[in-house]
């Protein structure tokens, strides 16, 4: 697995380092488990809007 950037703000994720979290078949990498819970609560509202929030 290559360096990856996190899936919320966009910082640099070292190998082996990442908070992951699987979302319908896809698998996300955060920096942090702050930054997993902000991507949760998104898709959560996003879910509840029927997938209206970008």
């Amino acid at each position: 697995m290559a360096d990856q950037t996190c899936a919320v703000c966009g910082m640099h994720i070292n190998e082996g380092h990442a908070v992951t979290e699987e979302r319908d078949g896809v698998t996300h990498q955060f920096c942090s488990e702050g930054c997993r819970d902000a991507f949760l609560n998104d898709q959560g509202a996003s879910d509840q809007m029927g997938g209206m929030i970008s």
